[in-house]
């Protein structure tokens, strides 16, 4: 049975040593999500492991994502979830806001506990790694201990 394990990160660099070792024991990229604020981290990532660009989802298509994109930059922060792997299609341009759950709600469908996926929530929207693995069963504790090796945060 299919398992979902997830795990929290600072550094990019250890999210991409996490993924290269992941792919090294044999989980395909089709079951790594990796979401995060920053699109130019995520654009390092895809390039450091051979995982697909970024996806910034609709909103930054649109007069109303570009106007927001412009104020988002001159306040110096993003305020949209960008995704890479799976999760992409649902995760990517939920808004980031210190209020609201718009990230939760895709994680929460994608079988995460309601709580945990507020908390990763709001820790993506500080400038966290979230990352999503998809395995079997059999693998999941593996994915676990890789993840806390390569310094994944402790939930609080």
């Amino acid at each position: 049975m299919p398992k979902l394990v997830a795990g929290l990160f600072t550094a990019r660099q250890d999210v991409s040593l996490l993924i290269a070792d992941l792919q090294e024991k044999g989980i395909k990229e089709r079951d790594i999500s990796v979401i995060a604020k920053d699109y130019k981290e995520l654009d390092r990532i895809s390039a450091d492991t051979g995982l697909k660009t970024p996806d910034s989802g609709t909103a930054d298509n649109s007069i109303f994502g570009v106007l927001r994109g412009v104020s988002e930059v001159l306040e110096g922060a993003r305020g949209e979830a960008k995704a890479v792997g799976p999760a992409a299609k649902k995760a990517a341009g939920s808004e980031l806001w210190e209020t609201g759950d718009h990230l939760a709600v895709p994680l929460i469908g994608a079988g995460v506990p309601e709580e945990d996926a507020r908390h990763y929530h709001d820790e993506v929207a500080k400038g966290r790694f979230l990352v999503l693995v998809q395995c079997e069963s059999d693998l999941a504790k593996f994915v676990n201990e890789q993840m806390n090796n390569h310094h994944s945060l402790p939930m609080n």
